[in-house]
C-alpha cells in the first residue's frame, strides 16, 4: 500500500500549534501517513496517531488508550513468563471501561495456538457476541483487517487477518476493542455496585483492569489489587490473577456510584467501617478458633450444622482423611468423588484452605431431607463473596453438595 504524504498538512498544523501553544494529533485509519514537521519526519501506520508539538519531535502512539493500556500490561506478562516462577500456558488481559450500568467499552488481549498443520495468517475466533465498532490490533498497535460472519443479529464469528503467517503450534496474539451491552456485569446490591467477570482457564495469567464510571468511589475487590490509578480522570483498578490448576479466574469489584445512585460516603456499608454484623462477627471468630486448632493438629468430626460440616471438611483435607472426606460428599456426587479423588481434593481443598469463611444465613432448626443451605466464602483481605458452598441435609446430617465461584 502506498504511503500517503501529508507533510504539508503537518507543517501547517505545527504552525497553528506554535501560535496557540497546543498539541496537535493526527490519527491514521487506513494505509500509512508520512508526517513531517520542522524537526523530524515519521511514518504513521493505520491504528496509530502522531502527536505534533512546535518544539519537540513527533510522538507516535496507538490511537486508542485502552489498547495502549493493554500493551503496557503485556510487558508485565512477558516479564513474568520470562521469570518462570509459575507454569503459565496462556495469558489474558481485559480492560473494561464502565460507561453505563449495562454499556461497556472493552479491550482484551488473547493468545491462542495455530491449530492448523500449516502456517496461516488467518485466525477464526469462536462464535461470540457481536461487538459495536470493533477493531483488532497486533501487538505493535497496528490495525488488522477482519471479517464477520453473522449467525444472527447478536452472535457471529470474527476472522482476523494478520500481516505475517503464524507457524503450527505458535500463537496468534491480538488485541480486540469494542463496545458491549450486558445487564449482568454490573449489578446493584444495596448501596454498592458490583462488577464481575471471569475467564477461567487453568495455568493462565490474567490481568483485569476496570475503569470505573465518573464519580465512582472504589470500595473493595475480591482479589488483591495490583494498582489503583487514574484514567482520564476516572478511578482505574488493576488486578493480577494467576488461575492455577483449577482455573480460578473470577473477579469482583465493589464501588459506590454517586452520580447514578445518589450515594455518598455515608452509604458505605457498615462492615467497611468497623461495624460488622454482631452475629457474623461471632461465628467468624468461632470458626477461626476451631480452624486454628485443626491446623495445630486436632481433628474435627461433626455434621450437625452446615458450618460444622465445613469445619469437618477442612479437617478431612488437612489430615488427608480420605474416608472422612468422601463421607462428607453428598451421595449424588460421592461415586464420582471416589473415582476422581485427587481432583476433588485438589479443587475443593483449595476452596476451603485458600479462602476464608465470610457468612452463612441462619439454618433451619428442623430441616427436611433435601433442604439446601449456602455457606459464603471470601478471599483473604476482602469482604466480597467469592464462593458459595451449598450444603444439603439428609437424615440428621449436612453434606457438601457443590461449590460455585461468585467472583
Amino acid at each position: 500500500m502506498k504511503t500517503k504524504i501529508i507533510f504539508l498538512c503537518a507543517v501547517l498544523l505545527m504552525a497553528q500549534a506554535a501560535i496557540y501553544g497546543q498539541k496537535t494529533q493526527v490519527s491514521v485509519q487506513e494505509g500509512k501517513v508520512k508526517a513531517r514537521t520542522v524537526t523530524d519526519e515519521v511514518i504513521v501506520d493505520a491504528g496509530k496517531k502522531v502527536i505534533l508539538t512546535s518544539d519537540k519531535e513527533p510522538v507516535v502512539i496507538v490511537d486508542d488508550p485502552l489498547v495502549e493500556d493493554i500493551m503496557e500490561i503485556y510487558k508485565w506478562v512477558e516479564a513474568e513468563k520470562k521469570a518462570q516462577r509459575e507454569k503459565i500456558d496462556t495469558s489474558f488481559i481485559l480492560v473494561s471501561k464502565i460507561d453505563d450500568e449495562n454499556l461497556f467499552r472493552v479491550a482484551y488481549f488473547l493468545e491462542t495456538q495455530n491449530p492448523e498443520s500449516e502456517p496461516t495468517n488467518i485466525f477464526q475466533l469462536v462464535p461470540s457476541a457481536i461487538l459495536e465498532e470493533p477493531k483488532f490490533y497486533d501487538m505493535q498497535g497496528n490495525l488488522l483487517k477482519f471479517e464477520l460472519k453473522k449467525e444472527n443479529d447478536k452472535r457471529g464469528r470474527y476472522s482476523i487477518v494478520f500481516s505475517k503467517p503464524v507457524e503450527p503450534g505458535d500463537k496468534f496474539k491480538y488485541i480486540c476493542v469494542g463496545t458491549v451491552s450486558d445487564d449482568e456485569l454490573c449489578r446493584k446490591e444495596g448501596p454498592l455496585r458490583l462488577f464481575t467477570d471471569m475467564f477461567s482457564v487453568p495455568n493462565q495469567l490474567n490481568y483485569y483492569r476496570v475503569i470505573l464510571p465518573e464519580s465512582a468511589v472504589f470500595v473493595d475487590s475480591s482479589r488483591p489489587v495490583t494498582i489503583v490509578d487514574s484514567f482520564e480522570g476516572r478511578t482505574a483498578v488493576t488486578i493480577r490473577n494467576y488461575t492455577g490448576l483449577i482455573g480460578d479466574g473470577a473477579i469482583k469489584i465493589a464501588f459506590l456510584w454517586p452520580a447514578k445512585d445518589g450515594t455518598t460516603l455515608m452509604n458505605l456499608p457498615p462492615q467497611y467501617r468497623g461495624l460488622r454484623d454482631q452475629r457474623q462477627e461471632e461465628i467468624v471468630r468461632e470458626y477461626r478458633l476451631v480452624i486454628a486448632k485443626i491446623l495445630a493438629g486436632e481433628t474435627y468430626d461433626d455434621q450437625s450444622t452446615p458450618l460444622k460440616t465445613l469445619r469437618t471438611f477442612i479437617s478431612a483435607v488437612i489430615h488427608k482423611d480420605k474416608e472422612l472426606f468422601l463421607g462428607l460428599i453428598d451421595e449424588s456426587m460421592r461415586q464420582i468423588a471416589s473415582q476422581q479423588y485427587d481432583q476433588f481434593v485438589g479443587e475443593y481443598g483449595s476452596i476451603v484452605l485458600d479462602f476464608e469463611f465470610l457468612d452463612t444465613p441462619q439454618w433451619p432448626e428442623k430441616p427436611e431431607n433435601g433442604t439446601t443451605h449456602p455457606v459464603y466464602m471470601c478471599r483473604k483481605g476482602s469482604l466480597l463473596r467469592a464462593v458459595t458452598i451449598t450444603m444439603v441435609y439428609h437424615d440428621g446430617k449436612w453434606y457438601w453438595q457443590n461449590a460455585n465461584a461468585d467472583g
